[in-house]
Parts: structure tokens; C-alpha cells; sequence
């Protein structure tokens, strides 16, 4: 597991190699198959999220690449990210109905009971106490 230093080094590192699309640091392949992609992930939200939601919360939002074909499943999502130029990067799609906010890792900041969906993608492995993050969720 790594530090939280760490781990915003690699984001940071991340966010620099983009050039404005996330799927083209993944695989330069997976530019021609982001229509296929995005249907698969549209497939696994209409598995998991039956009716449209109120509130989404994303833990570890990163750039939010996902978030045009996760808005038709709520009114409101909320990205958190230890990484300031990934917020950067998810903030460029102006998207309505969605916040991005720095987060440190520690108190979630939001009241009990707010929040209708949480979802988590490629996240909790990174952080210094995943435990303590489960519990606050």
C-alpha cells in the first residue's frame, strides 16, 4: 500500500501524461472502442443503480471520465480526489449537477444519511487506512 504523498505523485504524474482524454493513457486503442466501453459501463450502472438516484457520490473521482453516462442515473454527483490536477481534468467536461471537491483523506464532508449511492473505482487500494474509510462511508 501507498503513502498518501505517494500516491498524489503518481496522480500528479498521471494528470501531466493526459492529453485531455483518460481512455488514451489507458490503451491508444481504447480511443476507437470508447462507444463499446462506454455501453459496458452503462450496462454495469443499469445493473447497479435500478432508479434514478438523487445524490452519487464518487470516492476518488479522478478525472470523472464516466461521469456524461453516470448522470443519466442521478440528479447529483459528487467527485472527491486527493488530486488537484485530476480535478482539473474532471472539471474541463462542464458538466451540470456535478461538484468536485479536494479531499485529504480524512472526515467525509458530508452529513449522515445524505448521500443515496457511493460508489468507489479504483480507489480504496490507495488509501493509508482503507479500513477507516469503510467505516466512514
Amino acid at each position: 500500500m501507498l503513502d498518501q504523498k505517494t500516491t498524489l505523485r503518481h496522480y500528479h504524474t498521471i494528470a501531466k501524461e493526459q492529453s485531455g482524454e483518460f481512455l488514451e493513457r489507458l490503451d491508444p486503442d481504447l480511443l476507437g472502442k470508447k462507444v463499446f466501453l462506454e455501453n459496458d459501463i452503462r450496462g454495469l450502472f443499469k445493473f447497479l443503480i435500478k432508479n434514478k438516484q438523487d445524490h452519487i457520490f464518487d470516492l476518488g473521482c479522478g478525472t470523472g471520465w464516466y461521469y456524461p453516462v453516470l448522470k443519466d442515473f442521478s440528479h447529483k454527483i459528487t467527485g472527491i480526489d486527493i488530486s488537484p490536477a485530476l480535478l482539473q481534468l474532471a472539471r474541463q467536461q462542464n458538466l451540470s449537477g456535478v461538484s468536485l471537491l479536494l479531499y485529504n483523506g480524512g472526515t467525509l464532508p458530508f452529513d449522515d444519511d445524505c448521500i443515496d449511492f457511493m460508489m468507489e473505482w479504483d480507489a480504496l487500494h490507495h488509501l493509508e487506512h482503507p479500513a477507516a474509510m469503510l467505516r466512514e462511508i
